[in-house]
């Protein structure tokens, strides 16, 4: 009888073993680190539990992580339970430091990657809800509502956020590669099973989020957004200005030509920006009375030059230079 009581016990202990994940939270950083500490300061109110172990990723991209060390350094305590570890990664370049975080999950048999961008702040229960919806709708990947957070001015707010026109419903399938990494669960068949990583040829275009997911779609991965958590995002006043909205519009479509996503050829992005320059330069003229639309369209047009461009091997290294503080 002892015999058999034991054995019950140890496949229990077994058992819960079994179900007990780990999931990496990973912060890439590149020379900001007061942008660094507001992150981390969020995520020391991190919920824990529900058998799922949690640990902090910070990745430095900079020339010397001792800025960065010092920020972790600072909320040590309040980061214990996550146990955080800081790795510096010398390769400049936003798919060189997701990668090391593929890396470091490897390393420690994690399940799954949360990516936070270094400019936000995380919901307390974020990481326990995205891996949460992620077991209960056995799907790939998970992405977080967003909100915005604008420094003074506050300018041009419907150009980085357009609310639904409709209530979205909690979650919902993506019907899209268009998934951005701010506030994403990565699960590990996308990049163990699938082989998938970040773009590496692209280090400083931006855009590599985007490729990753392309590339998934192609596999029939699922991906879901819910609303039950978010991350907000902080949008400093240097990029409310006129001339960064311009730079970043050429640059979407600069990326995307030069990646040529979805298996589409040079000269299909070539005709389209040879399309959008004068069609949205037109309805950016017709609409001048009403200056967001007029803007609206022709950051569209914009857009259709950077397409042309890419589509040459024109391209622009837009992350060569760091916003934020």
């Amino acid at each position: 009888m002892h015999i058999i009581y034991w054995l019950i016990l140890l496949n229990v202990v077994v058992v819960g073993q079994d179900m007990e994940r780990t999931c990496v939270v990973a912060v890439c950083t590149r020379d900001r680190p007061q942008f660094l500490g507001r992150c981390l300061h969020s995520l020391t109110a991190l919920q824990h539990g529900e058998g799922v172990t949690l640990r902090l990723l910070v990745v430095d991209n900079s020339a010397s992580p001792i800025p960065s060390q010092r920020v972790v350094d600072l909320a040590a305590d309040g980061l214990a339970p996550l146990s955080p570890v800081l790795v510096h990664e010398p390769r400049v370049g936003i798919p060189f430091a997701r990668n090391r975080a593929f890396d470091f999950a490897d390393e420690i048999g994690a399940e799954s990657v949360i990516f936070l961008d270094d400019d936000q702040t995380a919901a307390p229960n974020l990481a326990l809800t995205l891996c949460r919806v992620q077991e209960e709708e056995k799907c790939d990947a998970v992405k977080c509502e967003v909100r915005w957070e604008f420094e003074a001015p506050q300018r041009f707010k419907e150009f980085f956020y357009r609310p639904p026109a409709t209530p979205e419903p909690l979650r919902w399938p993506y019907s899209s590669f268009l998934v951005p990494t701010n506030g994403v669960l990565i699960g590990r068949r996308l990049w163990d099973d699938l082989g998938l990583r970040f773009n590496e040829e692209f280090p400083l275009t931006g855009g590599t989020d985007v490729d990753f997911f392309a590339r998934a779609w192609d596999y029939g991965v699922k991906i879901i957004h819910t609303s039950e958590t978010f991350a907000t995002e902080f949008c400093d006043a240097a990029k409310q200005r006129m001339s960064w909205l311009l730079r970043r519009s050429f640059r979407v479509g600069n990326t995307e030509a030069a990646m040529r996503l979805k298996g589409r050829g040079r000269i299909y992005y070539f005709a389209k920006g040879l399309l959008w320059i004068p069609w949205y330069g037109l309805l950016a003229a017709r609409n001048l009375p009403a200056p967001n639309t007029s803007l609206h369209y022709f950051l569209k047009s914009v857009k259709g030059a950077g397409l042309m461009a890419g589509s040459i091997g024109i391209g622009v290294n837009e992350y060569r230079h760091i916003i934020g503080r």
